[in-house]
């Protein structure tokens, strides 16, 4: 993990030294009078998920997760129909503290969330890259354990199964482990490999068979965010991808999603105050994607899109619009 880290400075270092030469801004601007649209600075400070969790998008995940219960004291199957299944070791959760939950008190509150499509992707702020390197996901997952409102850890040697039905599930894919980063004065949310947990593939075992495949098996001592990935290709030629928005959409009210046509891929464009541009690296050549801006700017919401093809760091513009929320959310489930 450290080796991980150290590897994301070094190329974020890079990444800014090269950014800083790639200066293009949309002279696009529109004065609304008494507006918040006349705004037209952004920020130095970490927006991308700060905005998109708190401005842009704060409501559409309400209620969208799995929700059970059960007792630690014992081994615990939470079944959420035929397609989701975690399986919980006795003895399981420790409080702030690291002491084991024992007693009379020992119920716990699970609560799910599962990413299968590309939209999810973008809805959860959950890209599928490391930084600038490229994923292909199969799916994502996590897990939130609380007792009294207060969130609880697994204990050191316990483990958790969650069983997942993916009718594309392939013993290729990687345990990956998801976490917000910093990057520079920008925060991001980013995936990296883990040896925190295994993936195995889920099979019928009734009959006696347990040659068909379900989907995904994870064996794991991590709660919160985990899932199945791989890196893409690496040797093929690479650009970078540079968008444009008219002056009165900046890094404060707006976030630019790449999503890729013929792979399970997504990116969320980091922003380049100084330069006003959004943009995101290593984006392999000749490959169809659709760009996504969508901003809120005073209880409003602004939409725009456009499915390119890459060939060169040239600047791409973007011009939202303003649409209401379940079409933008129409469009992100389209994926």
């Amino acid at each position: 993990m450290k080796q991980f880290f150290k590897h994301i400075l070094i190329t974020l270092a890079a990444v800014g030294a090269f950014s800083a030469c790639n200066k293009a801004v949309s002279d696009e601007f529109v004065s609304y009078t008494n507006s918040p649209l006349n705004d037209t600075a952004w920020s130095n400070s970490a927006f991308t998920l700060t905005v998109f969790n708190k401005s842009i998008f704060p409501e559409i995940t309400k209620g969208t997760s799995f929700v059970d219960s059960f007792d630690c004291r014992n081994e615990s199957k939470l079944n959420f129909g035929d397609s989701l299944q975690v399986i919980i070791s006795a003895n399981s959760c420790t409080n702030g503290n690291g002491s084991p939950i024992t007693g009379n008190s020992s119920k716990i509150k699970a609560e799910i969330v599962w990413l299968k499509k590309k939209g999810d992707f973008i809805k959860y702020a959950a890209p599928t890259t490391n930084i600038f390197s490229l994923l292909e996901a199969s799916t994502y997952c996590d897990i939130k354990l609380t007792k009294d409102g207060q969130e609880v850890a697994l204990a050191p040697n316990s483990q958790i199964k969650i069983r997942l039905k993916d009718s594309t599930a392939n013993s290729n894919m990687k345990f990956f482990a998801g976490n917000a980063i910093k990057y520079f004065k920008d925060s991001v949310f980013a995936w990296s490999p883990s040896t925190d947990g295994k993936i195995d593939l889920w099979k019928d075992n009734s009959n006696g068979s347990g040659s068909r495949i379900l989907g995904y098996e994870f064996t794991t001592n991590r709660i919160r965010w985990f899932g199945a990935a791989n890196y893409v290709d690496s040797n093929v030629a690479k650009t970078k991808i540079n968008v444009i928005l008219p002056p009165n959409f900046t890094n404060k009210n707006t976030v630019v999603f790449a999503v890729l046509k013929n792979i399970k891929t997504t990116i969320n464009l980091l922003s380049n105050a100084e330069n006003k541009t959004f943009f995101t690296l290593n984006v392999p050549v000749n490959t169809e994607f659709t760009l996504i801006a969508v901003s809120r700017i005073n209880g409003d919401y602004y939409f725009d899109n456009r499915v390119i093809k890459t060939a060169s760091a040239n600047p791409i513009s973007l011009t939202p619009s303003k649409k209401t929320l379940p079409y933008i959310l129409a469009f992100i489930d389209s994926f």
